[in-house]
């Protein structure tokens, strides 16, 4: 356990080709059962007459996906490698999403109030210019042998934080056929590890034959005549990981927000009190759209933190490797620091959180049967020459789905702007859900650009407040109770 959490951030920037994707649960993040899990993407979700209280135990998210390299699920030796040389620009991350013990309440039909806890990790590998992706990747490089090797603006950014969120869910207004809802959380963030590192017209020609060994006869390649520059910043606190570091939530505090609003249309709209008739509970369809994760981390950087400017120097790479008595990230960093004669950097940066767009379309064909749209887009991100910080990609997912109270079943269906089009499935049994957006497509073809899967431990209580009794039609004996209890109507 000494260095778990470093050898987990560690893991999370590393130069892995995955793509982090603009969800987690992905399937179930629509569903009309998703409790506290509404939250997520839009916090007016959480205000739902078919939801009275939710209490999460545990959900766990990852995903990990690339729009370069297809991940292998079965046996093989070629493993995450290029047979041809790409032309494309590289993007990269890993994403884990989990949510603690959290609860929600629905106070009125007008009034929904919850509390979360959350902790994510992100990474992201942003602008890796193609000759850099086919000296990683090829499996074959004689090609690359004197050729330029550039990377005009790349770089890697990882980040690791917690949230404790408050939303509140409101009725906001009534029409003649339909409801809006608004609702705002307010998350307190605590920073747990930050990183990021930047190449500004990075250069050199790749030579395989710098050095020679007459007597294995091997060559050793490597860089000539580099150029450009290299940042590096990290948080302060990673030095200790390995010995000294102990958890804290809050330990780089910080502020951040959700808001959204929805419209959920009905074919006939009448409002008895703060009862809905029965007649008009299930939408006909309905619409919404959030922004999320609006705020920042401040971090002081690290005193080994690094600022290089290369003139010409030539590295071979096999001695580039880390030593073999560098087991802390202090130590690794500070012989890169020395090897490449840098500089110290700035004292503090600041990792903005992945603002991110969301836009949602449900359809209800009747009272089981539905199929939702979700888009995301991130508002802030690598495009933006000087941003730090992680970020979302963009996002669209087709779920058709069928509920009830206690099983459900999700068919998620994606186009993700970077790995392609995805195909996965969820089941809710109970309190349990399993799930991930790409099991489909990845069984049936034993690889693919992208993996994931999540799962949801939870107890909800379903169903809404008692009708007046002429508002309702009676229930005449205990078969008829129980049926309502079974399939949520109207009241548990």
């Amino acid at each position: 356990m000494k260095c778990f959490r470093l050898a987990i951030f560690l893991y999370c920037s590393s130069f892995t080709l995955a793509i982090a994707k603009a969800q987690s649960f992905t399937g179930y993040d629509v569903a009309s059962y998703s409790g506290v899990y509404g939250t997520l993407y839009n916090p007016a979700n959480i205000l739902d007459h078919r939801v009275r209280a939710d209490v999460n135990l545990a959900g766990f998210s990852f995903s990990e996906a690339n729009n370069i390299v297809k991940l292998q699920f079965r046996n093989t030796d070629n493993g995450a490698t290029l047979n041809f040389p790409t032309h494309k620009t590289g993007r990269a991350g890993f994403q884990t999403d989990i949510l603690g013990p959290s609860f929600m309440v629905r106070l009125s039909d007008k009034h929904a109030f919850a509390i979360s806890t959350r902790f994510r990790a992100q990474a992201n590998v942003d602008k890796l210019s193609a000759p850099v992706l086919n000296l990683s990747l090829l499996k074959d490089v004689k090609s690359l042998n004197h050729l330029p090797i550039t990377a005009p603006g790349g770089t890697i950014q990882a980040h690791a934080w917690n949230e404790l969120a408050f939303t509140y869910s409101r009725q906001v207004a009534i029409s003649d056929l339909g409801v809006w809802k608004a609702a705002i959380s307010l998350k307190f963030t605590g920073g747990q590890g930050a990183a990021y590192f930047k190449a500004n017209n990075l250069r050199f020609i790749y030579n395989d034959s710098l050095r020679t060994n007459q007597a294995l006869r091997e060559a050793y390649g490597g860089a000539a005549n580099t150029s450009g520059n290299i940042n590096l910043a990290y948080a302060n606190f990673m030095d200790d990981w390995g010995d000294t570091h102990n958890y804290h939530f809050f330990r780089q505090p910080g502020i951040a927000a959700d808001i959204g609003v929805t419209y959920e249309y009905r074919d006939v709209m009448q409002v008895y009190e703060t009862a809905y008739n029965e007649n008009t509970l299930n939408y006909k369809w309905k619409a919404g759209a959030s922004v999320t994760d609006i705020g920042s981390i401040k971090y002081n950087a690290s005193p080994n933190s690094a600022s290089v400017r290369f003139a010409g120097q030539t590295y071979v790479f096999n001695d580039l490797a880390v030593p073999a008595d560098s087991s802390s990230l202090q130590q690794i960093v500070r012989y890169y620091k020395t090897t490449f004669n840098g500089s110290n950097g700035a004292p503090y940066f600041t990792m903005a959180l992945p603002t991110t767009l969301h836009v949602m379309f449900d359809y209800s064909f009747n009272k089981w049967f539905s199929t939702a749209a979700h888009f995301s887009m991130p508002l802030l991100g690598a495009a933006f020459p000087y941003y730090t910080g992680t970020h979302n990609l963009s996002m669209l997912t087709i779920t058709p789905r069928a509920e009830l109270p206690w099983v459900g079943a999700y068919l998620p269906i994606s186009y993700h702007f970077a790995a392609g089009l995805q195909v996965g499935s969820a089941v809710r049994l109970g309190p349990l859900v399993i799930g991930s957006a790409t099991a489909a497509s990845s069984i049936l073809l034993g690889k693919g650009k992208g993996v994931d899967a999540y799962f949801i431990l939870r107890i909800p209580f379903f169903g809404y407040r008692e009708y007046k009794e002429k508002d309702r039609a009676p229930v005449h004996n205990k078969w008829s109770k129980l049926a309502r209890k079974i399939f949520g109507c109207p009241r548990l």
